[in-house]
C-alpha cells in the first residue's frame, strides 16, 4: 500500500535524521535524492531496505547495532527507546525476527516495568504489543500523567538512565506487582520511533545514494 501524504513526511523526516553522521557532501546529495521521491518511490526504497536485511531489531539482536541495553534472556532483549515519549520508555524485542510474543518477552517486560515503577514512580506502565517490520516487539511506556510527546533523547541522558535502571534490583514479588498496572494494546507502526543508534549506520543500499544507511520502516 502506497504511503499517504502524512506518512511520506514522517518517513522522510526519519531518514533525514539518520543522515546526520554522513559527510556534508554525501548528506546533501542523499537528502536531495530522498526529497525528490514521491510516495511510490519512497515505498519501494523502504521495501528494498527491508529486503536487503534492513530490520533494525535483527541488527540489535545479532549484536550488529548498539543499544542502551536493560536486560536479556533466552528469548528477548530490552533496551531504551532513542526517541521516547516518556522517561524510561523501553522496547523488548524477540531474538527471532518472526518470533511470537513469548513468556521470556513478557517476563522481561515485567522486570523492566517493575524497575521503572521503583525508580521513577509513574502512575502506570503501558505495554503495547505488535510486529514492526515483521519483528515482534513489546513497548514499555511509563505514564506520569503528562502528555506523551515523542522527542529525540540526549545520549548522555540515556546513558544515565541505562545505568540507573541496570543498577536497580527488585524482589521477585515486586516484579509481579507491575502486572496490576500494565495495559496491553496493539502497537501502531506510525507510533513507533526510530531505534537506530544514530552514530552507527548500516551499509549502502543504493548506488545513487552512496553513504546512505539502511532505513528501518518506523514512522515517527
Amino acid at each position: 500500500m502506497v504511503f499517504n501524504d502524512e506518512q511520506v513526511i514522517q518517513i522522510k523526516d526519519s531518514i533525514y535524521k539518520q543522515l546526520d553522521g554522513l559527510p556534508e557532501g554525501q548528506r546533501s546529495t542523499a537528502r536531495e535524492k530522498i526529497n525528490s521521491m514521491d510516495a511510490k518511490e519512497l515505498e519501494e526504497f523502504v521495501n528494498k531496505n527491508q529486503t536487503d536485511g534492513g530490520c533494525p531489531f535483527c541488527a540489535i539482536a545479532e549484536g550488529k547495532s548498539p543499544c542502551f541495553r536493560l536486560g536479556e534472556n533466552d528469548d528477548a532483549i530490552a533496551f531504551l527507546e532513542l526517541n521516547p515519549v516518556s522517561k524510561g520508555h523501553s522496547l523488548i524485542i524477540s531474538k527471532k525476527h518472526d518470533g511470537e510474543i513469548s513468556e521470556g518477552m513478557t517476563d522481561l517486560a515485567k522486570i523492566i516495568g517493575g524497575k521503572l515503577i521503583k525508580l521513577y514512580v509513574p502512575k502506570n506502565v503501558d505495554v503495547n504489543e505488535g510486529k514492526i517490520v515483521g519483528h515482534t516487539v513489546l513497548e514499555v511506556i511509563p505514564n506520569y500523567g503528562e502528555e506523551l510527546v515523542k522527542k529525540k533523547a540526549d545520549i548522555e541522558d540515556l546513558k544515565i538512565l541505562e545505568k540507573e535502571i541496570n543498577d536497580t534490583e527488585i524482589l521477585e514479588e515486586k516484579e509481579t506487582e507491575s502486572e496490576a498496572i500494565v495495559k496491553k494494546k496493539e502497537i501502531v507502526e506510525e507510533d513507533i520511533i526510530d531505534v537506530d543508534a544514530g552514530n552507527e549506520r548500516s551499509e549502502v543500499v543504493e548506488d545513487e545514494l552512496a553513504g546512505l544507511p539502511h532505513f528501518d520502516e518506523r514512522i515517527p
